[in-house]
């Protein structure tokens, strides 16, 4: 019963955080708009504000796996090398899938009318 209200708590948490990002990134989006920018434009540095944000999260974990998984090793009899592909091919992964999803909602957000998103403000 306590894991349903935890998981139910998050799930509305993430829902209601992503749709408060979103509202203020439609602003943002709307106030460029009207300024001039283009769609294209706006996408394009949206995405790679974002994509900054993930590539620096991935360099901080990346030495920290690392080291977790070096001191996890030093307990088996056989030891192997971990290589610099175990870290940089899901980073790859992570960063095309963030680069995908972000882009095509900021696409969505940047192809909207900015008097719909203006006109509460």
């Amino acid at each position: 019963m306590l894991r349903h209200f935890f998981i139910t708590g998050l799930r509305n948490f993430w829902r209601n955080k992503s749709s408060t990002i979103l509202n203020i990134l439609g602003l943002a989006i709307g106030i460029r708009k009207v300024l001039g920018a283009e769609s294209g434009n706006i996408a394009r540095k949206v995405t790679f504000d974002f994509l900054g944000l993930v590539l620096i999260a991935s360099l901080i974990a990346m030495p920290v796996a690392w080291w977790f998984m070096g001191k996890w090793m030093e307990n088996f009899a056989y030891r192997t090398y971990i290589g610099f592909w175990v870290f940089l091919l899901p980073v790859i992964i992570v960063t095309v899938l963030a680069w995908l999803t972000i882009y095509f909602r900021v696409r969505k957000l940047a192809n909207t009318n900015p008097v719909d998103v203006l006109k509460f403000e």
